[in-house]
């Protein structure tokens, strides 16, 4: 098999052992979701789409991530470790410091057009 062709596919078995063998990816995934409807439904422009979108996929990104270096320290041993608690906890970190700004950003693009609803400016 082509090379490329294999890397490709093993992202794909990555990405689907992702979203089915976890929970916080469908945590992230339903939030997703419910942004995405309500993008649709205030009419978000061009660049609203991009900024939302780029959003979802970082904070996907990072939990793939956080589970990537998760099951790479379980492998390395399953004992108390130091080390393997702080790479574990500053993993799982990264993924809250991203979701507290995607999570600023959504407020950003949501609450005007929320505020302005209930001020009847739509």
């Amino acid at each position: 098999m082509n090379r490329r062709i294999a890397a490709f596919k093993y992202a794909i078995e990555g990405i689907v052992d992702f979203f089915t063998h976890h929970f916080h990816p469908k945590v992230h995934l339903f939030f997703a979701f419910l942004a995405i409807v309500f993008a649709w439904f205030f009419n978000f422009s061009g660049i609203e789409w991009c900024i939302l979108l780029l959003c979802i996929g970082i904070v996907l990104a990072a939990e793939a991530f956080n589970t990537a270096i998760e099951y790479l320290c379980n492998k390395i041993t399953l004992e108390n470790d130091i080390a393997i608690k702080k790479t574990k906890d500053m993993a799982a970190g990264g993924v809250l410091i991203v979701s507290i700004f995607a999570l600023a950003i959504g407020l950003i693009l949501f609450l005007p057009k929320i505020w302005a609803i209930f001020n009847h400016k739509i």
